[in-house]
This record gives structure tokens, sequence and C-alpha cells, in this order.
């Protein structure tokens, strides 16, 4: 996308909204899942074997492509119970999204897992990746539109926005819209 200086500044950029970001939900770093999603909770308790998973992972957006949806869970078909698994954190991101309030797009550019620790239910951020091999991805893109969005962009940000339409799904008003039917 760019080489040289400008792909740093783009970089400079990306990492420190990208922890802008984090700062506004790190809150829930660690957080027991009963208290954040307690339907979650209860779907997983109640099934015999997604009861013992130990891990259950989830990942932002690493294609070129956005559900219609707007659910950015990427789905892996090979997994068994797939279709529960997704409902799942369907619950758990639009749980957090209510709880953050940063909304349906911003949450889902973090990735999750839960993990089993002493038979309690722990949710823990992962990260989400920016750049990937010199190129920005959907998830960095998307988050440096959300955050024009909520107006807290700076003009250096936001002079980089019109190399990144490619990324910009449909305007986030009409999404958050959408999702709150």
């Amino acid at each position: 996308m760019f080489t040289g200086r400008k792909e740093m500044e783009l970089k400079k950029i990306l990492w420190n909204y990208r922890w802008k970001l984090h700062k506004k939900i790190e809150h829930i770093y660690g957080e027991n899942l009963a208290l954040i999603c307690p339907l979650a909770e209860k779907i997983i308790e109640d099934d015999p074997y997604l009861s013992l998973e130990i891990l259950m992972e989830s990942d932002a957006i690493r294609s070129d492509s956005v559900e219609d949806d707007g659910l950015f869970i990427q789905r892996k078909f090979e997994r068994q119970f797939n279709t529960m698994i997704s409902y799942i954190w369907i619950l758990i991101y639009k749980s957090l999204s209510d709880k953050t309030g940063l909304g349906p797009i911003a949450i889902q550019l973090f990735q999750f897992n839960i993990s089993k620790i002493n038979d309690i239910r722990i949710l823990k951020i992962i990260g989400f990746s920016n750049t990937y091999e010199k190129t920005v991805t959907r998830s960095g893109a998307l988050m440096l539109f959300w955050f024009n969005e909520i107006g807290e962009l700076d003009d250096k940000a936001r002079d980089f926005l019109p190399f990144l339409l490619e990324y910009y799904p449909e305007p986030f008003e009409q999404i958050w819209q959408e999702d709150r039917m």
C-alpha cells in the first residue's frame, strides 16, 4: 500500500489507535463469562460436549468479505459444533457491544477466547491485527473509520482514510440501526 516513511507513519497511527480502542474495553479483560453474557454461559454449561471445552476462541476479521449480517466472526467449518459455537460468539459479541458501548462494528475487531479456570469461564482479549505483510487489514481500516465516525480521529490519521475506502462496507449508522432492531 505504502512504502518507506508513509508506511511507518500509517503503522504508528494504527498502533496508537489500536491502544485507544483497547483502553475502551480493557475493563472486561479476565471477566467471568457468566457476568458478561449469562445466556452464553448457560448454553455452554448445559451442553454435554461444550461444557467440557477448556478453551474456545473467536477471531477478528481476516478475509476480504464482510458477512451480510454484519457479524465478522470467522467461522471454521472443520470444527465440530460450529453452528452452536457461532451462536455463542454472536451472543457474546452482542452483549459486549451493549456493555462496553463500542457498538457492533468496533467490538468485533477484537479476538477473544474463553478459558475455563477453576471451573469458571473467563473472557480474555487476545488482540487483533492492524497490518499484515505491509498491508492494512480490514480490522485496521474499520478501526480508523470507526474512530472517525465517533469524532475521535485526528487530521493526520484522517488523511489516510481515502486510501482505505475499499474496506468500508457501508455507513456505520445504517449498520448500527439494523443491529439495534
